[in-house]
């Protein structure tokens, strides 16, 4: 197929397939390890993610990272484009709930279409009535001051099981 933008690509991929079509597909080429574990969940069973990925690396720590605990997300936040997701590694921590409502306002207000995260996300209800598609393994309302940062982006992570590149195409539903 022909299309004649980025957007259009991914709204046309959103609304016709579907991940065990997209999986069958996949193996039939051979990539027989793109599905990401099971535990990683949608936080609202209509949300679909489709977009390009802009990976984010997280490293456990104990404390927090001075001066600005935050700073390399707060980056990575305000670098995602239209149609980018983010998606993290964190390490295998259920500690760390490195995804909330404040970045998922700022992620929306640039056009991403959605995270995926390898760990817990918190203010769920408020993620969901902004309709930004989430997907995670879990719930848990603990911040990342003291017990997580953001070590790298754009750098080849595993994000549930499957190692994903920057600018790879990543679909949920």
């Amino acid at each position: 197929m022909k299309w004649k933008s980025e957007e259009e690509k991914l709204a046309w991929i959103r609304e016709k397939l579907y991940t065990p079509v997209v999986s069958d597909t996949l193996d039939s080429l051979g990539l027989m390890h793109q599905a990401m574990r099971h535990d990683i969940r949608p936080l609202h069973p209509d949300f679909v993610v489709v977009g390009r990925a802009r990976t984010l690396l997280w490293i456990a720590t104990d404390e927090p990272v001075e001066p600005n605990p935050y700073v390399n997300e707060i980056r990575a936040i305000d670098s995602l484009h239209p149609g980018d997701v983010a998606v993290h590694s964190t390490d295998d921590s259920w500690t760390v709930a490195p995804w909330g409502e404040l970045l998922s306002t700022a992620s929306k207000m640039r056009g991403a279409t959605g995270t995926i995260v390898d760990a817990v996300v918190r203010d769920v209800k408020r993620i969901i009535a902004m309709g930004f598609p989430t997907f995670a393994r879990g719930i848990m309302p603990l911040d990342s001051k003291g017990r997580g940062f953001v070590a790298d982006v754009d750098v080849t992570i595993q994000c549930g099981g499957v190692e994903v590149q920057p600018g790879d195409l990543v679909f949920g539903d």
